[in-house]
């Protein structure tokens, strides 16, 4: 495309069905089904809007696309037109460094591919008997109406479910989680976790950021010496932002769980520190606006105050807790070094009982909602996090 997309025209256009996958939008061949059509964008936009009223992460962070940002400089890195002894297109790959430096505080790039969307997908079925049931008693238990809605709100808790999981639950080929994110070297050690799972980022050849090889990609984190819960105290909080605030833009915003925000309520109460709606954010499309002097409607929420900073608290019911019995982990985004890149919209698609169930041993129809993207951040020491907090 020549344009450049920002992620509502995106949506808007992916909705619409101007952009997309061909294949999947719109099926030509006549000989497959009678139905030209799988894909659903007014649904799909249904729970697109539900996603962002929900209490989700996905709500709250920003939000770019593929089409709007990339992370790679393509190099060519073997003479393309000499052929290969192999009768198979070869692949060209990135094999020369970007960037190398005798500092060692400071990275070497060496390959540095595109970061790959995870795609999580929600599939259900309904046969043609199910169908007929529902359809035989004045107030049926479950329609496939009901249940198309029961999915809907599944997905969008699901999909929040994964962008919070914890550092330790390594799952390849989805989106990885803020607590992956928002990690450390000293987090990726065998003394807490297995080594390696708090890497990030597939690519094209290999993971991109190998955390236990150096502590250049830490993001701020609080951590007992051994997996432990332990009371959660104002000067942690005061520390950690401290030090994060020095990288950062001070846009921040806190999330955690309703278990942690009483834990802090007791301990500003005597102090004069209270969680109230000092703070005023509007939340868009792209996310939530927490700057002043941003137009549309602003809707105050309860805030934090420390090191001369007011951030507006948010809670989250799947936020991780890493030990079992414990309060959730406390994270301090800073909003305008991380993102939610959108490879492919929450989408909805469906068959129907055309031409193609009689192709089928069993007649039913296939549904699917599916979304694809990945959670980034392009600088990791301005995040901080307060893990393994004990319930107040």
């Amino acid at each position: 495309m020549d344009k450049t997309l920002t992620f509502e025209e995106f949506l808007d256009l992916w909705y619409r069905r101007e952009i997309g996958m061909n294949g999947l939008i719109r099926k030509d061949d006549p000989y497959l089904l009678a139905r030209t059509d799988y894909f659903d964008p007014k649904y799909s936009a249904k729970i697109e809007a539900w996603a962002v009223r929900a209490d989700t992460l996905y709500k709250l962070l920003p939000k770019t696309t593929y089409v709007e940002r990339g992370d790679s400089i393509k190099f060519i890195g073997s003479d393309p037109y000499v052929y290969s002894t192999t009768s198979a297109l070869r692949p060209l790959q990135e094999t020369t460094a970007l960037y190398t430096s005798v500092d060692t505080d400071v990275p070497d790039v060496t390959d540095l591919n595109y970061i790959e969307p995870g795609y999580v997908d929600l599939p259900w079925k309904i046969s043609m008997q199910a169908q007929f049931k529902a359809g035989w008693t004045a107030k049926p238990n479950f329609t496939p109406e009901l249940i198309q809605k029961y999915n809907m709100e599944r997905y969008v808790q699901l999909l929040d479910a994964q962008l919070l999981q914890t550092v330790d639950t390594a799952t390849a080929y989805v989106p990885d989680s803020l607590d992956r994110i928002i990690s450390s070297k000293a987090e990726d050690d065998s003394a807490w976790i297995d080594d390696g799972d708090c890497d990030l980022w597939r690519t094209q050849g290999s993971k991109s950021i190998d955390r236990d090889a150096a502590t250049t990609y830490d993001a701020q984190c609080d951590l007992p010496e051994t997996e432990a819960n332990r009371s959660l105290t104002l000067d942690m909080i005061d520390d950690i932002m401290a030090t994060a605030k020095k990288y950062g833009s001070g846009n921040y915003i806190v999330l955690t769980n309703d278990d942690t925000i009483n834990a802090i309520q007791k301990l500003v109460d005597p102090k004069g520190r209270m969680l109230h709606g000092e703070s005023e954010v509007e939340y868009t499309q792209s996310g939530v606006v927490t700057r002043r002097g941003h137009g549309g409607g602003r809707i105050p929420v309860a805030s934090i105050i420390t090191n001369g900073l007011t951030i507006p608290v948010f809670s989250d019911p799947n936020v991780a807790v890493p030990i079992s019995g414990g309060a959730g982990n406390l994270y301090f985004i800073d909003l305008d070094h991380i993102e939610l890149r959108v490879a492919m919209p929450i989408s909805y698609f469906h068959t129907d009982f055309g031409q193609d169930f009689l192709r089928l041993d069993y007649p039913q129809v296939y549904h699917d909602i599916i979304f694809g993207g990945n959670l980034i951040a392009d600088r990791f020491n301005c995040h901080a996090a307060i893990k393994c907090i004990a319930k107040g």
